[in-house]
């Protein structure tokens, strides 16, 4: 969520619009983001409860969980709510999902470095997803994107990270690229060891 804020401060160009909600939605008037989108949780790990949905009434059924699945929900969410609390001024919890727009094109992942302030790409891989899932069939490099739209992925990168004050270490960005109109959109940016 405040990644997503931070993007579209840095570059609203390349942000996807999206919003944040509870998981426990009453009313589709609840839902502050129009039908079909990609929804996610706020804090998440290996995309668990990541998914397009495409009505009201499939996102409740994505949503409604038995008991003990709330009772773990609670459980893998509450060390780092506590984190959140005592270390930040942030408020927004980890019971809450994003919903964001959905990104046609191709979605590639840029691995590098910034040493010094400067951005130093490693390269960049086509990330192939299985037809109609969102999860990956296999990683391809070098990628077929143009060069020319990787020298601006790479400078969307420069911007992205200076903008979060990143100065020193390994990053993963994952974009999608829009043939049809141009656009980059960045999807998420993870540190590296």
């Amino acid at each position: 969520y405040y990644a997503r804020q931070a993007f579209a401060r840095i570059a609203p160009e390349a942000a996807a619009r999206f919003a944040a909600f509870p998981y426990a939605l009453r009313a589709r008037a609840d839902l502050p983001f129009e039908l079909p989108c990609f929804v996610k949780p706020v804090r998440a790990t290996f995309s668990v409860l990541a998914r397009r949905v495409n009505t009201y009434e499939e996102l409740r059924r994505h949503v409604s969980f038995w008991p003990f699945e709330k009772w773990v929900i609670k459980r893998l969410v509450k060390p780092f709510n506590d984190l959140m609390r005592w270390y930040t001024d942030y408020t927004m919890d980890a019971h809450h999902l994003i919903a964001e727009e959905l990104l046609p094109g191709v979605q590639v992942n840029m691995d590098g470095y910034v040493h010094a302030g400067e951005v130093r790409v490693l390269g960049v891989i086509d990330e192939n997803l299985y037809p109609g899932t969102c999860a990956f069939r296999s990683f391809e490099y070098p990628s077929r994107v143009p060069p020319a739209v990787q020298a601006r992925m790479t400078a969307l990168a420069g911007k992205l990270l200076a903008g979060l004050g990143y100065r020193h270490g390994f990053f993963n960005l994952e974009f999608c690229w829009d043939p049809a109109s141009g656009r980059i959109a960045v999807i998420e940016l993870n540190p590296r060891m």
